[in-house]
């Protein structure tokens, strides 16, 4: 279950009463951790310094417009959630504001169903990028604990190899390079009998597949 007021928001639009409007919507919909900022400097800024669940953006301000902000944000993160907050009705307007990327756009003159419908997609979609981030930073750390505790190999189903960690490289006597898209056998004591290192394969592939 996603918590949202764990959620933080980066909110740029340089018009204060536009801003005063939507600080109701956010409070109607129980959002509370937000971070205004009235320009794109302003908010590249913030920005450097904290991180943001998602960042909600005017197109035209002074300074530095939307496209730039997100341009240079995209830099810094591209994986970066954005909603386009926008006036502008011109086609060569729509496609470049399309073509930066953004996840989600709201139309101005804003509509509180229209922004809430969005905000509820955008919190969304920023509650699975965290919970993906989290389950591959788990994973990661997990291959870490692996790799520095466990001689690990993997093989395709043919028993070619395909991966190996350093603990195996080093108790193996090769190369990782000499070692990987050779066969398993490679690494067979000389003195283990050949029959026994294949019955010990086709026990491996019973197990893992639940046939030979």
């Amino acid at each position: 279950m996603c918590d949202y007021s764990k959620l933080k928001i980066l909110y740029v639009e340089d018009e204060k009463s536009i801003v005063a409007f939507v600080k109701i919507l956010f409070k109607k919909n129980n959002i509370s951790n937000v971070v205004y900022a009235y320009d794109g400097a302003e908010a590249l800024e913030y920005y450097k310094k904290e991180n943001f669940d998602i960042v909600m953006t005017d197109i035209m301000m002074p300074k530095m417009d939307g496209y730039e902000l997100i341009t240079n944000i995209r830099k810094i993160n591209s994986k970066q959630i954005f909603t386009i907050i926008t006036g502008q009705e011109k086609t060569e307007d729509l496609i470049k504001a399309i073509k930066t990327r953004a996840n989600f756009f709201i139309q101005k003159p804003i509509l509180p169903k229209e922004f809430q419908d969005v905000l509820k997609d955008s919190i969304d979609l920023a509650c699975q990028k965290n919970s993906l981030d989290y389950s591959n930073m788990v994973l990661s750390q997990y291959k870490d604990a692996m790799d520095s505790t466990t001689i690990l190999s993997k093989t395709d189903k043919e028993g070619f190899i395909t991966y190996v960690n350093d603990k195996f490289i080093e108790i193996s006597g090769f190369g990782e390079d000499e070692l990987i898209g050779q066969n398993h056998n490679i690494v067979r004591d000389q003195d283990l009998p050949k029959e026994i290192f294949e019955d010990l394969w086709k026990t491996i592939k019973i197990n893992k597949n639940g046939m030979v």
